[in-house]
């Protein structure tokens, strides 16, 4: 990086385990002011806390800003010989740190296989209802289990667009540990993707949790299904009612219009004398009523 800072992506994935020089190294040259880089993936690089702190503090310092980092499989958090969670987690302070710095420009943070667990979630969590860059978040297997500070998160912020939770135990405890995400989303404006596979979210998991099935979900789909079921709902309501009104009709030998004095036909239309019936009417204003307000739709896809 000092001889070629014209690079913009460094892809070096599976370098073993990294000591702690070597990782102030790579953070000193990320802070030189020729440094171009847009793109670090490191993933199967065992970093450990006192490999990534330096990474995350040069986030706050680089200029230009990294876009991509990828640190899947990097140890953060796992356990190891003088393993102290405690300790292990002021990588996760140090990240959100540096998600909520002036000059964090990071669009794609990827924390797979790092054994987050949820009081590191809620860190990042923390972090993220005041980020407003960050688009891509990955969080694959990391034991993940509680919903709370996910859905307080969603609430909040307006810049994520996928989500990856796959290969989770949200339901380890039982749905209601993803209750409140299916809540918070009617709220989230942002999000497009969210990525549940593995994490027993399925039909069985209860009807309020419909909406994250299947595992995979595009939520633009989800919403434009709604609008498509809510008008078939609108047609077959209006067809029953209808149905209703002929039977009505029917049984009656025919009836006038309160509008007019046409006799009315079971069909529910004046028999070419005179104006349309009420019941036409009604029906032209049904088809011609406005569209359900978005904020409906998403929370009738919830419920």
């Amino acid at each position: 990086l000092r001889a070629q800072p014209e690079l913009i992506a460094v892809e070096a994935p599976g370098n073993g385990v990294c000591v702690e020089w070597s990782c102030n190294c790579l953070a000193e040259a990320l802070r030189t002011p020729k440094c171009q880089l847009i793109r670090l993936v490191l993933n199967k690089t065992v970093l450990r806390v006192e490999g990534a702190i330096p990474l995350f503090e040069a986030l706050k310092k680089c200029c230009p800003p990294l876009e991509v980092l990828e640190l899947s499989h990097a140890c953060l958090c796992d356990s190891w010989v003088g393993y102290n969670r405690e300790r292990s987690l002021d990588a996760m302070r140090e990240c959100a740190s540096a998600l909520t710095a002036v000059k964090c420009n990071l669009k794609q943070l990827i924390l797979d296989f790092n054994n987050l667990q949820d009081d590191g979630l809620q860190i990042i969590a923390t972090a993220l209802e005041r980020n407003s860059s960050l688009e891509t978040l990955g969080l694959r297997s990391n034991a993940l289990s509680e919903g709370t500070d996910l859905a307080r998160m969603l609430r909040a912020n307006r810049g994520l667009t996928s989500l990856d939770l796959s290969r989770n135990k949200f339901t380890q405890k039982g749905p209601e540990a993803l209750v409140e995400v299916a809540d918070a989303l009617v709220k989230n404006r942002s999000l497009r993707t969210l990525d549940l596979t593995g994490s027993g979210v399925d039909s069985a998991s209860g009807p309020r949790l419909a909406l994250l099935e299947p595992a995979a979900v595009a939520l633009a789909a989800v919403h434009h299904r709604a609008r498509a079921v809510l008008r078939v709902r609108a047609r077959a309501a209006a067809a029953l009612r209808r149905r209703g009104r002929r039977a009505r009709g029917a049984a009656r030998g025919g009836r006038r219009d309160d509008a007019g004095d046409a006799p009315r036909g079971v069909d529910g239309v004046a028999d070419g004398r005179g104006v349309p019936g009420v019941a036409l009417r009604r029906r032209r204003g049904l088809l011609r009523a406005g569209p359900v307000s978005y904020t409906h739709l998403r929370a009738h896809e919830t419920e």
